[in-house]
């Protein structure tokens, strides 16, 4: 049984705040919901079990994947700079669809976006200064391609707290699961704000592009019966970069 219950702020367990790479944003009277009897945020995603191959669920065949889609809430990083981009209210619809196979979980993440922004790797130039702050330099700085994003903790959670949404923590790490247009597919793993790195595993996954959507589909290994999953999404068309985003909270994946 679920019921709807307004929380502050401070009674949201592991909810970050701003920052430059994966962002959370405490909602004052935001309505949440609460598995009864818990003060844990419980959004929940259902899942069904597939009766395609994987081969079925990457190959961009819509007949194989007629099941319900569910809503993600998503908002928009606040703001640090004067020259970050503002919010003007404007939301993607996005909607998931998840199946399961065997131990792995195939995430459709699919949202509308007007325009297709994808930029190609370009040759890099490594920058003079001090390596742990210029990594290096581009030749296109003033573009920014589509992207999404899907986090799991790194390990499965215990006691009911999740990492924290800032990229997880020192103590409680991350995995990112990303696709950037034109570029694909990568994983990363993360213990906070400015410690994303790839891990070198492959990753599975197919995008598609029609009808001013996007669709694409992750294939991320499951904790069991829970797991627990938030989004993130790049509009290159408005600037989103780094930590410029789209992002949601945690949702349930039973």
């Amino acid at each position: 049984m679920m019921i709807i219950k307004r929380v502050k702020p401070n009674n949201l367990p592991r909810l970050g705040f701003v920052c430059a790479a994966w962002v959370s944003f405490s909602f004052w009277g935001m309505p949440v919901a609460l598995a009864q009897g818990s003060d844990t945020p419980a959004l929940t995603i259902s899942t069904s079990a597939s009766s395609a191959t994987a081969a079925e669920l990457l190959a961009g065949d819509a007949t194989h994947w007629d099941t319900p889609r569910s809503p993600i809430h998503l908002n928009l990083t606040p703001p640090l700079f004067q020259t970050d981009v503002l919010d003007d209210g404007v939301r993607p619809s996005t909607y998931v669809q998840i199946q399961k196979l065997d131990t792995l979980l195939y995430v459709k993440l699919t949202w509308n976006d007007r325009t297709a922004d994808s930029v190609q790797a370009t040759r890099a130039y490594a920058d003079a200064g001090e390596p742990h702050i210029y990594k290096q330099q581009s030749e296109i700085v003033n573009q920014f391609p589509d992207a999404a994003c899907v986090m799991v903790p790194y390990s499965p959670p215990g006691g009911g707290e999740y990492p924290g949404l800032m990229m997880g923590e020192e103590t409680d790490s991350v995995r990112l699961y990303y696709w950037r247009a034109g570029e694909g597919f990568s994983v990363l793993r993360a213990a906070g704000r400015e410690t994303a790195t790839k891990t070198g595993e492959i990753l599975h996954g197919r995008s598609d592009r029609a009808r001013n959507e996007w669709s694409v589909v992750f294939v991320i290994p499951a904790f069991g019966d829970l797991t627990p999953l938030a989004f993130g999404i790049w509009d290159g068309a408005r600037d989103h970069r780094d930590g410029i985003k789209y992002y949601s909270l945690w949702y349930d994946v039973r």
